[in-house]
């Protein structure tokens, strides 16, 4: 049977590979000279997880004391010499076993289903939750102790049928203003069953309140590249679970009612399209998206913010509407505007390409193509130096048309009489591997305009 939760994961490499694993599969004849075998392991476990986070030292004798002074403490032995040799014997078997071996874990699934036992065994069951709380707020900021707090919860949610354990639990850390913090329960919420529907709510609150201040995580990439870890992400993901998705709309409705300063206003309504555009692209259907209410007030701010603008327009663009589009933001945010990619405000580092970009990849039409660059490299040179216009972000992202279209900027280029076009298109192509121009230009090799565009591009 394949487990269904991580913590039956980790519950069941552990058990296999260090509790009930065939002895004689590496031959060992060892009789422990320790009763707990598990509760050694997680004492050392944690100790060993707070060393390396705090940067202190890890070693052999150190690791022996902690588990001499483990067996001292449950009164094992009252001798501390034959607690040394019991500690001592207790490492070499784990080496043998491939559980412990130079200072550490073999895998870190020991070290951290072990450590997040210890907190559940020793203070949650063992009824100091001051001091397990305590815990869990000196390290839940820290990335390294995710999966151990996470394992910690799963263990407390398994075991009680009422809401009020975690609650209590989770109430304590939300006084943070921490992203990790809020971060760290975003990505379990989805997992947790035993939990009140006004703790979720608050997560989900306090999160998107973090987003929208611009406190969220910044530049946490996660094993996708397409993905950050950040909360604005862990929303999408959550979203997912059918109870949360219906919160997180009543959070976005309530949000959308208090607001009374105009920036906030349009930071928020950006917020809602980016958060609805990157649902789109993971398969979200159109009515599973997110939704606001006042429609009006988003109609007269996206013409005051280009973020809003190019959010409202590109999120669901029809083709034969973009050159008005593209007209309209030029005359709103000015003409260099169009060349620029456009920084998503809460998908960090993610930008969209250029309207202009958009607009050609529309086009099919050398007529209409032709009449249109001729417009925008006028309005070009009207408004000042050309390479102004192109700023750093759109050349070195590709640009992305298709030879059919490329075979249409080069033959506008060739038979062009106007050298502002000429310059336009130069700039334009430098986005372009100059290979691929080749590629498409044998028809064109005998024009001389031909050759000074490829030197151009060198």
């Amino acid at each position: 049977v394949i487990p269904d939760s991580k913590l039956e994961v980790y519950r069941s490499c552990t058990n296999t590979l260090v509790e009930t694993r065939d002895k004689n599969e590496k031959e060992l004849t060892f009789n422990l000279k320790v009763k707990n075998k598990r509760g050694t392991f997680r004492n050392l476990a944690y100790w060993q997880y707070c060393q390396v986070t705090n940067k202190k030292k890890v070693s052999r004798i150190f690791a022996a004391k902690v588990i001499s002074d483990y067996l001292i403490e449950r009164n094992e032995y009252n001798d501390i010499l034959e607690a040394d040799e019991a500690a001592e014997h207790f490492l070499k078997y784990a080496e043998c076993r491939s559980i412990y071996f130079d200072n550490t874990f073999t895998h870190k699934t020991f070290l951290e289903y072990y450590a997040a036992d210890y907190i559940y065994t020793r203070f949650h069951n063992g009824f100091k939750h001051e001091k397990r709380d305590e815990i869990i707020a000196k390290y839940i900021s820290n990335s390294s102790w995710y999966i151990v707090f996470e394992l910690l919860i799963a263990m407390i949610d398994e075991q009680v049928v009422e809401t009020d354990p975690l609650d209590k639990l989770i109430i304590e850390q939300l006084n943070s203003e921490s992203a990790e913090v809020y971060y760290f329960f975003l990505n379990i919420l989805k997992n947790i069953e035993n939990i009140g529907e006004a703790i979720q709510k608050r997560i989900i609150k306090n999160s998107i309140n973090l987003i929208l201040k611009d406190k969220d995580i910044k530049n946490k990439m996660s094993k996708n590249p397409f993905e950050f870890n950040n909360l604005f992400s862990l929303l999408r993901r959550t979203s997912q679970k059918d109870n949360l998705k219906i919160i997180i709309q009543e959070v976005i409705f309530e949000i959308e009612r208090s607001l009374q300063i105009e920036q906030e206003e349009i930071n928020f309504y950006a917020f809602c399209y980016e958060l609805n555009y990157f649902l789109e692209l993971s398969g979200t259907e159109e009515a599973n998206k997110f939704e606001v209410s006042n429609i009006e007030k988003i109609e007269l701010l996206k013409e005051k913010n280009i973020n809003l603008f190019a959010s409202y327009y590109f999120t669901d663009i029809i083709n034969n509407e973009i050159k008005a589009i593209v007209v309209k933001q030029a005359d709103l945010f000015g003409f260099e505007s169009i060349f620029k990619s456009i920084r998503f405000k809460y998908r960090k580092s993610t930008s969209w390409i250029s309207s202009l970009e958009i607009y050609l990849r529309s086009h099919d039409s050398i007529e209409e193509l032709q009449m249109d660059l001729v417009y925008f490299a006028k309005k070009v040179k009207i408004s000042g130096d050309i390479q102004k216009s192109f700023d750093k972000d759109f050349l070195e992202l590709p640009l992305r048309i298709n030879n059919k279209q490329l075979t249409i900027i080069v033959k506008m280029y060739i038979n062009s009489e106007e050298p502002e076009l000429d310059e336009f298109i130069q700039y334009l192509l430098l986005k372009l591997n100059k290979q691929r121009i080749k590629e498409i230009g044998k028809e064109f090799e005998k024009y001389p305009k031909y050759a000074e565009l490829i030197n151009a591009l060198k």
